[in-house]
């Protein structure tokens, strides 16, 4: 099908056939793509970069959304956990490594344009919850530099292959994800949202909000300063103007999965099994066993798992 990349509703459509709900991520993710596409097609760098803030549970599309859109409108995409990174100058596996993947793939372009999507930020917050290595707040001073404009120098290769390049980020796209969970519901991101709700008031979890949908509605009051609470750096925070939050997915999100996204792994084995001479009587019944055998927390990749299981024996 043919897709817009400057239209934001074309985006969706296209993101409507493989993510199925989180219909507000998706608007903010085409939005920000779109606006990339459009300084990339006006040659005009002055045009805002509107970096993203991604929070939801684990399983809900955050990484897959913005893979796909990549791949769709042929932008060079790299990824990277935060968690356990060092900062550049120490040794081990630091965060710049990631320009490597742009690097490879846009060879001899002083500043490309790409999306660069690093998972798991809300670990930098809290060195405790993440390696312990006191790295949280020099990556997020780090981040600043490259969300905005700096030149990466790094060495690649070993041996006599080894070779150094350059690259400037300021036509990357940053995408940073996180879940937001703490250690406890009395430090998760909701906890804080809903005491600047309250006035600061000390109040039980519970009682902020009552309804049935109460997390999600914390979380979708998110503001910059409840990121600042939260332990990022003020200057970090005001260079991602985006944030979306993502939501939980339902029993009848993860069957819609199954049974009406592209590339559903329930699909996938389905094809498998008719190349072997079966078929599958209902679909829907067995999509819905297949959800009923899969933790909710688990999201949309315990799918591919529980599918794995389900066909083994056949």
């Amino acid at each position: 099908n043919n897709v817009n990349s400057e239209d934001p509703k074309s985006l969706v459509e296209y993101l409507d056939e493989y993510v199925i709900g989180q219909d507000e991520s998706k608007k903010a993710v085409a939005v920000a793509v779109s606006s990339l596409a459009v300084r990339m097609k006006t040659g005009d760098e002055t045009l805002p970069k509107m970096n993203t803030i991604l929070i939801g549970p684990t399983g809900v599309g955050k990484t897959y959304m913005m893979k796909i859109l990549s791949q769709k409108l042929g932008l060079p995409f790299a990824q990277a956990k935060l968690v356990g990174r060092s900062t550049e100058g120490y040794k081990g596996q630091n965060v710049s490594t990631v320009f490597d993947q742009i690097y490879s793939k846009t060879k001899g372009q002083e500043a490309p344009y790409g999306i660069v999507f690093l998972d798991e930020v809300d670990k930098l917050a809290n060195d405790e919850w993440g390696s312990g290595s006191g790295y949280g707040s020099r990556i997020q001073k780090e981040l600043i530099g490259w969300v905005e404009e700096e030149i990466i120098s790094r060495e690649i290769g070993e041996g006599a292959s080894r070779s150094q390049y350059q690259l400037n980020t300021k036509n990357l796209l940053f995408v940073t994800a996180g879940a937001f969970q703490g250690q406890g519901k009395r430090d998760a991101l909701t906890h804080i949202i809903s005491q600047r709700l309250a006035g600061g008031k000390q109040i039980g979890f519970g009682a902020a909000a009552s309804r049935a949908d109460d997390h999600q509605f914390l979380l979708s009051q998110v503001q910059p300063v409840d990121l600042i609470s939260w332990g990022f750096l003020p200057e970090l925070v005001g260079r991602f103007p985006v944030i979306a939050t993502l939501n939980q997915l339902s029993e009848k999100d993860r069957i819609c999965i199954l049974t009406e996204a592209k590339d559903s792994p329930l699909d996938g084995y389905v094809r498998l099994l008719a190349a072997r001479g079966y078929t599958i009587q209902d679909y829907h019944q067995l999509a819905g066993l297949i959800v009923s055998r899969c933790p909710p927390e688990t999201g949309a990749r315990g799918l591919s798992s529980v599918c794995s299981q389900l066909f083994r024996n056949v």
